[in-house]
């Protein structure tokens, strides 16, 4: 999960206009990742936390 967040949250800037359109997480799935990522990090053993972790301060946009 935290490598599909830190690659797939944001657009990129790099794109080329003639590149095919990049995947992006949708909204409607950022808004679920949102709203379960506490209780995630809460149910998880600790090695899956560190994950977690790194979701939420590698990629700071996901709390916005």
């Amino acid at each position: 999960m935290k490598n599909m967040v830190m690659q797939y949250w944001a657009e990129s800037d790099e794109a080329k206009p003639t590149d095919p359109p990049a995947f992006i997480i949708h909204e409607n799935d950022k808004q679920i990742i949102r709203d379960n990522l506490v209780e995630a990090v809460i149910a998880a053993s600790n090695p899956i936390r560190l994950a977690f972790y790194f979701s939420f301060f590698l990629v700071p946009q996901i709390l916005l």
